[in-house]
C-alpha cells in the first residue's frame, strides 16, 4: 500500500458551526452592571464574544476605573462557573486611576458559554458589580463517520471519508496521517467546504486494527488537532477484538 500520510500546504475551506447540534443564539456585548462609580470596559471592545478551541485557555483584559474621589477596595472577585478564573491586578483603585482586570477562559466542553465576573467594592459601603459575557467553544471540523468501529472480512476494503467544514470561518488542512501500515489515504474529492478521501484498509483476520487517524488543520483561531477512533477486526468471533 501507499503513504498512509498526506500534508496539505494551503487548502481554503469555509466552515460552519457549530457549537454541536444548532447554530448558537450569541449575545455581541459585555455588559458592567453597578453604579456610575465605576467603569469596566473590556481591552478586545464591547461587542466581543470569546472564540475558543476544545481544551484551550485564553487571558482576557477588562480594564476598571475609579470615578470616585475616593480609593475603592476590592473586597473579593468571583466567577458564577469553574471554566472562568478572574483576578485584579490591585486590590484598590486609586480615584480615576485604572487598574486590570484578568479573566482566564479555559474550554472544558463545546457550546456557548454564559459568563458572570462579580466583584464586591467597598469605599466605607460595598457595591456589587457583575459583569455578563459569552464565550463560544467550536471545532473547526466534523468528519463522516465520527469513527469507525468495523468487522470486515479478510481482503483489501475502500471506505469513504470526509472532513466537512463546521463554521463560518475558513481553515487549512494541514495534515492526515495514521500510524498503521494497514491504513493508507487516497484524495478522491475537495472543494470549498469538504475534502473526501478513500480509506484503504487491508483486513488480516490474526489482527485487530485499533488505532486513529490525526487531522490537524488551522484556522483563524489558530492550530487544531482531532482524532477520529478506528477499530477494524475480523468477523469470526474466535480472533481477538
Amino acid at each position: 500500500m501507499g503513504l498512509n500520510q498526506l500534508f496539505f500546504l494551503i487548502l481554503p475551506f469555509v466552515f460552519v458551526a457549530s457549537t454541536g447540534c444548532q447554530k448558537p443564539e450569541l449575545r455581541s456585548s459585555v455588559e458592567a452592571v453597578g453604579s456610575g462609580d465605576v467603569s469596566i470596559t473590556c481591552d478586545e471592545g464591547n461587542g466581543t464574544i470569546f472564540r475558543l478551541l476544545p481544551s484551550e485557555s485564553r487571558q482576557v483584559r477588562f480594564t476598571l476605573i475609579n470615578h470616585t474621589n475616593r480609593n475603592l477596595h476590592v473586597e473579593s472577585i468571583e466567577s458564577s462557573c469553574g471554566c472562568a478564573y478572574p483576578r485584579v491586578e490591585n486590590k484598590t483603585l486609586l480615584p480615576g486611576v485604572h487598574t486590570n482586570m484578568f479573566v482566564t477562559l479555559v474550554a472544558e466542553k463545546v457550546g456557548v458559554i454564559d459568563h458572570q465576573i462579580r466583584l464586591e467594592l467597598s469605599n466605607g459601603t460595598v457595591n456589587e458589580y457583575f459583569v455578563d459575557f459569552q464565550s463560544v467553544v467550536a471545532t473547526p471540523i466534523v468528519t463522516k463517520p465520527e469513527q469507525f468501529d468495523l468487522r470486515l472480512p479478510r481482503g483489501i476494503h475502500s471506505l469513504d471519508f470526509e472532513i466537512q467544514s463546521a463554521s463560518d470561518d475558513s481553515f487549512d488542512l494541514l495534515l492526515i496521517d495514521c500510524k498503521c501500515d494497514d491504513l493508507d489515504f487516497e484524495l478522491i474529492n475537495e472543494s470549498k467546504k469538504s475534502v473526501t478521501f478513500s480509506l484503504e484498509v487491508e483486513v488480516d483476520p490474526v489482527r485487530v486494527i485499533d488505532t486513529f487517524i490525526t487531522i490537524l488543520v488551522e484556522s483563524e483561531l489558530g492550530v487544531y488537532t482531532h482524532e477520529v477512533p478506528v477499530k477494524i477486526r475480523s468477523p469470526d468471533d474466535s480472533f481477538p477484538r
